[in-house]
């Protein structure tokens, strides 16, 4: 691969399937020899009106100290070999649980759990 173009991507924050944030990343080319991380902020910026069952199921996870959200990204690809070009959607999906910390010098504890995973 000689050259890699994000073309547009998503990333949703989601509780219970009910969106709570969203970010877009800007279009960005890679090289084969180039990595990139990019900062994601997902904050909502409206209040969200989650359905009641799914409130009163929020407030019990903050209740017992584990809330579960889930995040999706979706990114648009394409992938240059040569003279020959790849395009594809990739969706990733991964569950994050997110406890209060163990002591009270740890200001923030985020334990990624269980998958991630990519459909093409």
């Amino acid at each position: 691969m000689e050259n890699l173009n994000l073309k547009s991507s998503r990333v949703q924050l989601l509780f219970n399937k009910n969106l709570i944030a969203a970010q877009e990343i800007q279009p960005f080319s890679l090289t084969k020899t180039e990595a990139r991380l990019e900062p994601i902020h997902l904050i909502s910026l409206i209040p969200n009106s989650l359905p009641v069952k799914d409130e009163m199921e929020l407030q019990r996870q903050v209740e017992n100290n584990k809330v579960v959200y889930e995040v999706e990204g979706t990114f648009k690809v394409k992938a240059y070999f040569g003279f020959l070009h790849f395009s594809s959607t990739l969706v990733g999906r991964c569950v994050i649980e997110m406890v209060s910390p163990p002591t009270r010098s740890t200001p923030f504890y985020l334990n990624l759990v269980v998958l991630c995973m990519f459909d093409i």
